[in-house]
C-alpha cells in the first residue's frame, strides 16, 4: 500500500504543479479580463498612446536594463504599492518572460 501511495502521490503532485502553471499563465489572467501583449505589438502599437508601464522584476534585473518610462514595483511589493499605480489610464506590466506579468497584472484586474 505504501508503495502505491508514494507512486501516486508523485503523479499527484505532478499534476498539481502542471494545473498551476497553466491557470498561472494562461487560464487566470484570461478569465480576470487581462489582455496578453507581446514586445512587439506594445513596440508598434501601445508605445505611442498613453499608458502605465509597470515593471514588476527584481530590482537586480530592473537595474541591470528597463524601459525607460516604467514604474519600478517588485511583484512581491504590488499589493503594497497600488497607490503608485495611476489607474486612470491603461496598465502594463512587463517582467522578462511573461510570468510574473501575467500575476500582476491579474492581480490589478
Amino acid at each position: 500500500m505504501s508503495d502505491f501511495m508514494h507512486q501516486y502521490s508523485v503523479y499527484l503532485f505532478v499534476g498539481l504543479i502542471l494545473a498551476w502553471s497553466l491557470w498561472s499563465r494562461l487560464l487566470g489572467p484570461r478569465l480576470a479580463g487581462v489582455q496578453s501583449l507581446s514586445a512587439s505589438d506594445y513596440l508598434g502599437q501601445w508605445r505611442r498612446m498613453t499608458h502605465t508601464l509597470i515593471d514588476v522584476r527584481s530590482p537586480g534585473e530592473y537595474a541591470s536594463q528597463h524601459a525607460p518610462d516604467a514604474v519600478h514595483i517588485p511583484l512581491g511589493e504590488l499589493t503594497q504599492r497600488l497607490d503608485q499605480i495611476d489607474h486612470s489610464k491603461p496598465v502594463i506590466c512587463i517582467c522578462a518572460s511573461g510570468g510574473r506579468s501575467a500575476m500582476a497584472a491579474t492581480a490589478l484586474a
